[in-house]
């Protein structure tokens, strides 16, 4: 009888932990870009990897980005996907997969005529108190986000909601991915979301 019981112990045990992405409202945690770190957490659990994927953003750093999104080459179960806004998705490749995802990031950060844009970027709140979870899932609610693209004489900011669903891949080293990530124009500002940006550098 012990042997049936001690796994629904530990199930339940489980399902009462606190969520990892649920904050306080008195202590809002983000995502740490740590001030262009290149510091990258181990992917052991979502909020690692959103905490990696601010901090690859800002250092433009095209291999710990790759090494966030679900790859085919190396994990066997759900593949990425990118999602783009109703208003752009038809100017979009589709379907943007992880091949499309790298390029886009590759185009980004790359320089032209020796000039190299760096970049700034959050999510506006904390992470969300509302998530979907699952033992080896989550997908969050939409969070608002901030893209600064800033060069010598020029700053382009790119502001919208994103909903991303992350995974645990049972096939590679138990490392958490991004399997999906949506993205929503906000208001009217369609040309400054993250869709056309990727329209722009697809």
């Amino acid at each position: 009888m012990f042997k049936t019981i001690f796994p629904v112990l530990i199930f339940l045990f489980t399902l009462s932990c606190t969520n990892l992405f649920s904050t306080r409202a008195d202590k809002v945690e983000k995502p740490d870009p740590g001030s262009v770190s290149q510091v990258f957490e181990d992917p052991s659990d979502p909020v690692k990897i959103m905490t990696n994927l601010s901090r690859a953003i800002e250092g433009a750093n095209t291999v710990e980005y790759g090494k966030l999104f679900s790859n085919p080459d190396i994990v066997s179960e759900r593949h990425f996907r990118f999602v783009g806004d109703a208003n752009q998705i038809s100017q979009l490749f589709s379907p943007w997969t992880y091949t499309e995802e790298q390029i886009f990031f590759s185009k980004l950060v790359k320089s032209d005529d020796n000039i190299k844009p760096s970049f700034r970027f959050t999510f506006i709140d904390s992470l969300p108190a509302q998530v979907f979870t699952a033992l080896d899932s989550v997908e969050t609610d939409f969070m608002e986000y901030e893209l600064k693209v800033i060069l010598a004489d020029s700053e382009t900011v790119y502001v919208g909601f994103a909903n991303f669903k992350l995974f645990k891949s049972a096939t590679a080293n138990d490392a958490w991915y991004i399997y999906y990530w949506e993205d929503r124009a906000k208001n009217e500002a369609i040309e400054q979301s993250w869709s056309a940006l990727k329209v722009a550098n697809q």
